[in-house]
């Protein structure tokens, strides 16, 4: 790690401590190969109703959060169980969720809840020691977390970025593993803009390190200077940050030596021709592409880009037949593009949040409460099963409905197999059962222990469709 304020090495944490705490953690990111082009088309398949912060968890459900409670939705929408935040100055900004714990940014805080407990009020509720709170230092904050328990901050408000790492939460009272970057950083005098760096793997207060990442980011045309970071993407070798006041993306490396390092920028704007930005507010990427989405909020539509900042397409109502027009595409190859239909014709042109789910694009419309859930595989969605249930969590020896859903619908598969996991392996429950009109199929449970659920959808023949992703129902304790 190299220090930029005096141009050699940080040595304020021993360099052997440092590699061996974080380097897996925060410097260890999510990989990216480059494939062939998608096809050109895509496709709403689907719509979820949302009106609260959320984020989606893996298994086809999702985590939400409002001014006073925790929620855990199913696929659906519908509520499974919820529990309350009793606790003064709660404004929720974003939430991810990572192992059996749910993620707040919140006030400068980042707050975490067990998500396997039923305790009321704030079941599991811990947070971040002062210091870190300290180097956040404002209430506009996206996270994104990894697979690996990194998580990623953008801190619109303070123009910078943080990564923590989830792994350390068993820690009394917590410390995450961290690091900082932004313009000027580390200068708590605000004199500075040039991008600065820091890890730490401790609390350090009033020691060599006390100025990490405490200053407010400072904005200017180099890469790393955020204008406002909005949003933030794992890709092969680093991040990527959305800068919303900068029409612009910031490649930041995280996983070199002597990183993290701001490489370069891309992205031009304000303006509505392809490639350019006008007001970014999310970026997602797909994964094993090499490609990103972008959810270009004054252009009214989504655009696609290589990691590397290359344009691909757009998509979105109008985007190239103008007002009036459906869904449609827009792009190299495929024809010319032009900004979405006004949100006051078609609340479904304000896309916010992405994400992507088994290969899907979720794209959050504010305006009429809802999420869009967005075939990008060249129109007609693949034959999916996704399992709900319903509670999660149950006492013991009471029953959860499980519900399989197929999309589309419909499709080949005429029945669902319900299993539960077994050892290695896993047990059907019972006969197969035939999807209904709303391609459906439902099945009670009695719950004794932690299960773990799949729905397996089959043809005609007996064949496999599809499987779903597992879901988990707990005992209430």
């Amino acid at each position: 790690m190299v220090d930029p304020r005096a141009g050699g090495p940080d040595r304020s944490v021993p360099r052997g401590t440092r590699l061996r705490a974080l380097a897996a953690a925060i410097l260890g990111v999510l990989a990216c190969a480059i494939t062939p082009a998608p096809a050109n088309a895509v496709e709403i398949v689907d719509e979820y109703p949302m009106e609260m912060i959320y984020t989606p968890a893996g298994d086809g459900t999702y985590w939400a959060v409002n001014s006073s409670r925790i929620y855990h939705l199913s696929a659906g929408g519908g509520i499974e169980d919820s529990f309350a935040v009793n606790r003064g100055g709660f404004f929720p900004q974003s939430i991810g969720v990572y192992g059996n714990r749910v993620y707040v940014m919140s006030s400068a805080q980042l707050l975490s809840f067990r998500t396997d407990l039923d305790v009321e009020p704030n079941p599991g509720l811990v947070f971040n020691d002062a210091e870190t709170g300290d180097r956040f230092g404002g209430n506009q904050a996206m996270i994104r977390i990894a697979g690996n328990g990194v998580a990623a901050v953008a801190l619109g408000q303070t123009n910078k970025v943080g990564m923590v790492d989830l792994t350390t939460v068993g820690v009394d009272p917590p410390f995450y593993g961290q690091s900082w970057f932004g313009g000027g950083v580390n200068d708590l005098s605000g004199q500075s803009n040039v991008f600065q760096a820091c890890v730490i793997s401790g609390p350090v207060a009033g020691g060599p390190n006390a100025t990490c990442g405490r200053g407010f980011g400072q904005t200017g045309a180099a890469p790393g200077q955020f204008d406002r970071a909005e949003d933030v993407a794992f890709v092969d070798g680093g991040v990527l940050v959305l800068e919303n006041d900068s029409h612009r993306v910031s490649f930041v490396a995280t996983s070199r030596g002597g990183c993290p390092c701001a490489d370069f920028v891309w992205g031009s704007g304000p303006g509505d021709a392809a490639g350019q930005l006008n007001d970014p507010a999310s970026i997602v990427a797909i994964p094993g592409t090499g490609r990103v989405l972008i959810s270009n909020v004054g252009s009214r539509r989504i655009d696609e880009f290589t990691t590397a900042g290359d344009y691909k397409r757009s998509f979105g109502f109008g985007v190239r037949e103008g007002p009036g027009s459906e869904f449609e595409t827009c792009g190299i190859g495929i024809g010319p593009c032009e900004a979405g239909v006004p949100y006051q014709q078609n609340p479904l042109s304000y896309f916010s949040q992405l994400d992507i789910v088994d290969g899907e694009l979720l794209a959050r419309t504010p305006l009429d409460n809802s999420i869009q859930i967005i075939s990008l595989d060249g129109g007609a969605a693949p034959d999916k099963v996704k399992l709900a249930a319903s509670p999660v969590r149950v006492k013991k020896g009471k029953t959860t409905t499980l519900t399989a859903t197929l999309r589309p619908c419909p499709q080949s598969a005429t029945h669902v197999l319900f299993q539960e996991e077994r050892g290695s392996g896993w047990s059907n429950l019972g006969a197969k059962r035939k999807v209904n009109a709303s391609c459906r199929a439902t099945r009670g449970e009695k719950i004794t222990k932690r299960t773990r659920f799949r729905a397996v959808s089959l043809a005609s023949d007996g064949r496999t469709v599809s499987r779903s992703a597992p879901v988990n129902v707990t005992v209430k304790r």
